[in-house]
């Protein structure tokens, strides 16, 4: 149970770079995840339709748990793209040593993909990423060199 000689065993580096991704994932949540600015004209209409000149710009920003719905399945992935990499990196520490962590090692990189295509698709589209999204794209990243750094070192030993 993750006891050796009455002591915990050390979380190996890469581990422990994940887990920093993990939580910057986390942080994503609270942060504003993208962006609309609207140009408006003297009568509050769009000044890009109307064609006359920008009285007022308005920045609106859109947070991800703004937009989640209980009935919804893509509202539950969404979450997903930000919490998978705890249970992952439990049910690893809990199975080290087994098939099934391995099954678990191989699968990272397509949860960083899955995370990404939500994070792109949620930010990117009809909208300008803010701080949350380039947070999460930074975060995606940074678990994905952590799970190279591991492939290099295992190709290395064998």
């Amino acid at each position: 149970m993750g006891l050796k000689n009455g002591s915990a065993r050390p979380w190996p580096v890469s581990d422990r770079i994940k887990i920093a991704g993990a939580f910057a994932l986390l942080v994503c949540l609270l942060l504003p995840f993208s962006s609309c600015t609207r140009e408006l004209d003297e009568d509050v209409k769009y000044a890009a339709v109307t064609k006359k000149p920008v009285v007022e710009v308005i920045t609106e920003y859109s947070y991800t748990w703004e937009h989640l719905k209980q009935n919804d399945l893509t509202s539950w992935l969404f979450l997903c793209s930000f919490l998978w990499p705890f249970p992952l990196l439990f049910c690893r520490r809990r199975a080290r040593g087994t098939p099934f962590a391995q099954l678990l090692w191989l699968s990272e990189p397509l949860w960083v993909a899955g995370s990404l295509y939500f994070v792109y698709i949620e930010s990117c589209i009809l909208q300008s990423p803010a701080a949350g999204a380039f947070l999460a794209f930074a975060a995606d990243g940074l678990y994905g060199a952590a799970w190279l750094s591991e492939l290099v070192m295992r190709l290395k030993k064998s």
